[in-house]
């Protein structure tokens, strides 16, 4: 009996050891799992090291780890060897649905008609759901165990609990970090990335062929809905239209909203044609009405669109050129823009031309050359424009068109228009001097117009050199006349007032021509050059030109043709009978030294100054 109670007490102990070793190894198993997934806080990479170990510590071929959002959708699905069965559509997939309720690790197995039960005692797959703060946020699955029982113990089912126990902090905490990441890096309002984001996902483009470009979008009349109608709906607007921009896109595209109504996208298509029919699509669908409040609004946008280039990878500098032509684009009717250098002006090349500008007008290095206007009844020479030349310091010669085109968009046209005001009128002057009765035509900025001060210097320059206000002609365009017109008009009125006389230039290529002519104090109108260029070759540019002369004169208005190429064009001219002639079929315009060479030497009469032209 002694014998048998001590080999009975053995027993017992040996019992007792294997279970505190079998413990022991289990928390040894539970303790490198729980290292395992902690050592990263991205949700894939933890699932993906959970199956492995799971697998592991179970004695399974197979596991499988499906996690849910908070929605109840499937976010990912990660496997260890192969799948271990058909996974849940859903977080309430009814034929998962005693599996998923079960809250603790149960053995289940598929039913005749697909459904998934919860088995007892036996079943081939162990299934652990993983509860993440209140609610199912990932199932474990695992099975495929070799050897003569393919069921799970009870301590299986409680080791896989202690592992759901595990899985379910480090998923918490990766979700919390992607939370996080995504609130840092996404738009909370449309789910779109933000700037900061975009700008890397620019950065971190990888090279391949085709076009890669990216979309700056601008809503038009956004503002007009948020203070009309409220911003609750206009945040409407804002998600639907990304709703939209979404539609349009495919993989590999991306989306963001930078704030307010500014959206960016980035694509990449096999052409340029093919980037360009995108924007199309994008804008063409704009159009289509928004039901906000029992209303109907339509919100269009304005595209902007700059193209990646191979080796430039700048974001900052790609979003600045997108911006660029977006902006463009708001003025444009097309409503899209393709960036190019020219309607940039503020890259470095810009900036630098614009510090050569001053420098020129400084030191008194831009040249002002002249071209004659000639009386075509008398072939008089009766006056010159004033025409601005500059060859930029180590570029050579500027077209004069590029030259104010700089000086407008930086507001330094007028210390131009000053520097043109200054030499012109002293050079009239000397023509005086020397015996000719010349006008001088100086051409004005759209800016210049709504400089307020600008009459007030005119009349000090003429004083200075004693030049009559009369003999000065200051041409404006008609399109300068659209630009803040009370303001305009003001201007107008007062050069008028100080006895200098005003030519409406460019007549023809503007929007209210006759509207104009009724109420400005013009003494000459000029008909623009893309008319009298075919004036021999289109027979309805020369019934524009008769036309504009005769209604001119009914006006009591001088005609001023300009663009005069040839003879036979002055000669048509003449027979049309316009007032006077300029163009290159009379001269070029000339340096001052030269055009007073030309003077000397032309056949035409030069007309001679009376002394009362002249104030003293």
């Amino acid at each position: 009996i002694a014998l048998v109670a001590a080999a009975f007490a053995v027993l017992v102990l040996v019992q007792r050891h294997v279970r505190l070793a079998r413990r022991h190894r289990d928390l040894e198993a539970i303790h490198a799992f729980a290292l395992a997934i902690g050592r990263s806080i991205d949700v894939d990479a933890v699932g993906g090291t959970a199956v492995v170990e799971a697998a592991r510590i179970l004695h399974t071929d197979n596991a499988t780890l499906l996690t849910f959002t908070p929605e109840g959708s499937i976010r990912s699905i990660v496997h260890a060897n192969d799948p271990v069965a058909s996974a849940p559509t859903a977080l309430d997939d009814p034929l998962w649905a005693e599996v998923l309720a079960a809250n603790r690790a149960v053995m289940c197995s598929p039913d005749g008609g697909g459904t998934w039960r919860v088995v007892e005692p036996a079943g081939p797959y162990l299934a652990v759901p993983v509860s993440v703060r209140d609610h199912v946020g990932a199932l474990l699955l695992v099975g495929g165990r070799s050897g003569a029982s393919r069921s799970f113990s009870r301590s299986d089912r409680e080791r896989a609990d202690d592992l759901a126990s595990h899985l379910a902090s480090a998923l918490y905490n990766a979700n919390l970090h992607a939370t996080v990441e995504h609130a840092a890096s996404h738009d909370v309002l449309t789910g779109n990335r933000n700037r900061a984001s975009f700008e890397r996902a620019i950065r971190e483009l990888p090279h391949s062929d085709g076009c890669t470009a990216v979309f700056m979008l601008d809503l038009n009349r956004f503002k007009e809905i948020n203070d009309t109608l409220g911003h609750h709906v206009g945040d409407r607007v804002l998600v639907e239209f990304a709703r939209r921009l979404r539609s349009n896109l495919q993989e590999g595209d991306v989306g963001a909203r930078f704030g307010g109504d500014e959206f960016a996208v980035l694509v990449r298509r096999d052409t340029l044609n093919d980037v360009m029919e995108l924007a199309d699509r994008i804008e063409a669908g704009s159009f289509a009405p928004m039901s906000l409040d029992g209303l109907d609004v339509v919100v269009t946008a304005s595209i902007g669109v700059a193209v990646i280039e191979p080796v430039h990878r700048d974001a900052v500098d790609v979003l600045r050129r997108a911006d660029v032509a977006m902006y463009l684009a708001k003025r444009s009717p097309a409503s899209i823009e393709l960036y190019r250098p020219d309607i940039d002006r503020r890259t470095p090349e810009r900036l630098s031309m614009l510090a050569h500008i001053r420098e020129s007008i400084e030191t008194n290095s831009m040249e002002v050359h002249y071209q004659p206007k000639v009386d075509l009844i008398t072939n008089t020479v009766v006056g010159a424009e004033a025409l601005i030349r500059w060859d930029r310091p180590g570029y050579g010669p500027v077209e004069p068109v590029d030259l104010i085109r700089v000086a407008e968009e930086s507001g330094i046209v007028k210390q131009i228009t000053d520097y043109v005001l200054r030499r012109a009128i002293a050079m009239s002057r000397h023509w005086y001097d020397e015996g000719y009765d010349l006008t001088m035509a100086i051409n004005l900025s759209t800016h210049d117009l709504l400089d307020e001060q600008l009459p007030n210097r005119i009349e000090a320059m003429l004083q200075l050199h004693g030049l009559s206000p009369e003999r000065l002609i200051l041409e404006i365009t008609e399109s300068a006349l659209l630009l803040d017109t009370p303001r305009t008009l003001n201007t107008i009125d007062r050069l008028s007032r100080t006895g200098v006389r005003l030519s409406l230039d460019d007549f023809g290529t503007g929007y209210s021509s006759l509207g104009y002519l009724r109420r400005l104090p013009v003494s000459e109108l000029k008909i623009d050059r893309s008319f009298v260029k075919n004036l021999l070759l289109n027979e309805q540019d020369a019934v524009i030109v008769k036309s504009t002369i005769d209604l001119s004169h009914n006006l009591g208005l001088q005609v001023v043709a300009e663009g005069v190429e040839n003879g036979p064009t002055l000669d048509r001219l003449r027979e049309l009978s316009c007032d006077i002639g300029q163009g290159h079929g009379i001269a070029r315009a000339l340096p001052s030294k030269m055009f007073r060479t030309w003077l000397r030497t032309t056949g035409y009469h030069v007309a001679r100054p009376r002394a009362s032209d002249l104030q003293r």
